[in-house]
């Protein structure tokens, strides 16, 4: 039996005071040790089985699909995004992680959604999202999950970038929805809201104080005599 087999593996993530990785090497190894070696250290093949088997790969999925699922009904004439900088930052991190030099690669998100999607329900695509009538009830028979899968499993990486950019746009939305809402009631804090002079100077806010309210009201009674010991 020839035992002429190495394997050396460097640890990418962890280093030692000196800046080495670590190393481990297996000398001397017959071919059956040899391939039980690689398997160790060899990525399990992504298919979609052994994806779905992932809890956090699950988790992206569920999310991702449920984001576009909704997206074909709140924003039926465009993108998954509504938000077009994130729409043109996600084409470009996909653009600068899988062009090389030579394949002239493009990506647009845009367009992988509304193909996925296919043709809008004359009825939901009618609808206004921002008007008064209801939602329509239309079903979809998109699978989005294996459309997503699909997808990140020809670009590794597309299911956890568009979680990201998912949360982005949420996140965003939420926080300008926080912060306009917090600039309209806040009267006086900034240019633009300073609290209107009042028409008479007795009706100043300054004015509405407890004290001030309850000396004026003892004294209303005093003037008409219904003021009690």
């Amino acid at each position: 039996m020839s035992l002429d087999k190495q394997v050396i593996t460097v640890t990418p993530d962890v280093a030692t005071v000196d800046g080495q990785r670590p190393v481990i090497v297996f000398n001397q190894l017959s071919n059956e040790q040899f391939d039980k070696v690689l398997a160790l250290f060899k990525p399990e093949p992504r298919t979609q089985a052994n994806l779905w088997r992932q809890e956090d790969y699950s988790k992206d999925l569920i999310k991702c699909a449920a984001f576009c699922e909704a997206s074909m009904f709140t924003n039926p004439s465009g993108s998954c995004f509504t938000n077009i900088a994130i729409e043109n930052n996600f084409d470009n991190c996909m653009i600068s992680q899988f062009k090389k030099d030579d394949n002239g690669f493009m990506f647009s998100i845009r367009e992988w959604f509304t193909e996925t999607r296919g043709p809008i329900p004359k009825l939901l695509k009618e609808w206004d999202p921002n008007g008064y009538d209801p939602m329509p009830n239309v079903k979809t028979n998109v699978d989005w999950f294996k459309k997503l899968t699909d997808v990140d499993r020809t670009f590794p990486g597309f299911l956890k970038l568009l979680s990201h950019c998912i949360d982005l746009e949420e996140d965003f939305a939420q926080q300008v929805s926080k912060r306009k809402h917090g600039a309209s009631t806040a009267f006086g804090d900034h240019p633009g809201t300073k609290m209107p002079d009042p028409i008479h100077q007795d009706a100043d806010f300054g004015n509405f104080t407890a004290s001030r309210l309850l000396a004026d009201r003892v004294g209303a009674g005093l003037q008409f005599g219904y003021h009690k010991n």
